[in-house]
């Protein structure tokens, strides 16, 4: 029996953790690749190959509902999995999902991973994909004015850091962006992070190990520990350090102007809730419009769970958020 008072149609999620091996990863993500979104008789789904961080080639899924024509609105999807985990079939299904009920075009870039590409590589490949997508809308038939993020967990930091990166170099910015059970804040001094160390899915544990492996070139930017630099070396450097952690930490991020009107759903029994809470406060702060969300009895990556009751009711307000973004 779980310490934890999950509610009934999140129990079938307690046994359930991401691999906690580093070396199980190339066949848990071997395995998903297998299972990546093919088209059905609603949605067509295609890949394009697109320059990523400092040029590489990655892959990017595009998925287009049957019959739609004309320049249509875009969602540009970042999937979670720690950073370290490929997209899952769940995550394909509600991207097309997404597709269908929309109208809409949905970008699913298949970014790079840790530990083989620490950052900047996953959230650069993710702004490229947005970069790709604004410079090619015309081609793509997508409205530049009505392009949106959506991002889970690690792919809600991923989003995040696409619209910081948007911003900051000059690039139009999403009109709206969804954030759930985002990654938000690499300093892991909630309360949530304290006590959640054993929940199911994901827990402070995890991720631990997730910043050692992302941040494993770039560890403690403010210290320089980890990276041959003296304090005072990294202090010298203090405006570089800023701008790293700005992509890497968006709850240490000063400025908040420019944000897009925000979405984020949290879980009860998530180590990351009190980042998203703590986050969307932020934003409300200064005064960018934001909604925030806590799933009473849910558990990390709750909306796997497609066929619940409660995953269709929180699918049918995206969904509804995302047309009054798109203006239909």
């Amino acid at each position: 029996m779980s310490k934890y008072e999950i509610g009934k149609e999140f129990k079938m999620l307690q046994g359930m953790k991401l691999p906690a091996n580093p070396k199980l990863l190339p066949a848990a993500n071997a395995l998903l690749e297998k299972m990546h979104g093919r088209s059905d008789s609603e949605v067509n789904v295609h890949t394009v190959q697109i320059p990523g961080y400092e040029g590489e080639l990655i892959t990017i899924y595009i998925m287009e509902p049957k019959h739609i024509s004309g320049t249509v609105p875009c969602l540009i999807d970042y999937h979670g999995g720690g950073f370290m985990m490929k997209g899952s079939p769940a995550h394909f299904s509600r991207a097309k999902e997404y597709a269908y009920r929309l109208k809409c075009k949905v970008i699913f870039p298949d970014y790079r991973l840790i530990p083989e590409h620490p950052y900047p590589v996953p959230a650069e490949d993710c702004y490229e994909t947005y970069k790709w997508v604004i410079e090619n809308a015309e081609e793509l038939k997508i409205d530049v004015n009505r392009i949106a993020v959506i991002g889970d967990s690690a792919g809600g930091n991923l989003a995040m850091a696409t619209i910081l990166m948007a911003r900051d170099r000059k690039l139009p910015v999403p009109c709206f962006q969804i954030l759930l059970y985002p990654v938000l804040d690499r300093r892991m001094e909630t309360e949530s992070m304290k006590k959640y160390t054993d929940t199911p899915v994901w827990d402070a544990r995890l991720t631990k190990l997730m910043w050692e492996l992302y941040l494993q070139k770039s560890p403690d930017a403010f210290t320089g520990k980890g990276n041959n630099e003296t304090p005072q070396a990294v202090s010298a450097n203090a405006e570089w350090n800023l701008e790293l952690i700005r992509y890497i930490s968006p709850a240490e991020v000063q400025e908040l102007s420019g944000i897009p009107h925000t979405y984020i759903e949290i879980a009860e029994f998530d180590c990351l809730c009190d980042e998203g809470l703590a986050f969307g406060g932020r934003l409300m702060a200064a005064g960018i419009p934001v909604e925030v969300h806590r799933i009473e009895g849910a558990v990390h990556g709750y909306d796997v769970l497609l066929k619940s009751d409660t995953v269709k009711k929180l699918m049918r307000r995206r969904v509804t958020l995302l047309k009054e973004a798109f203006g239909k």
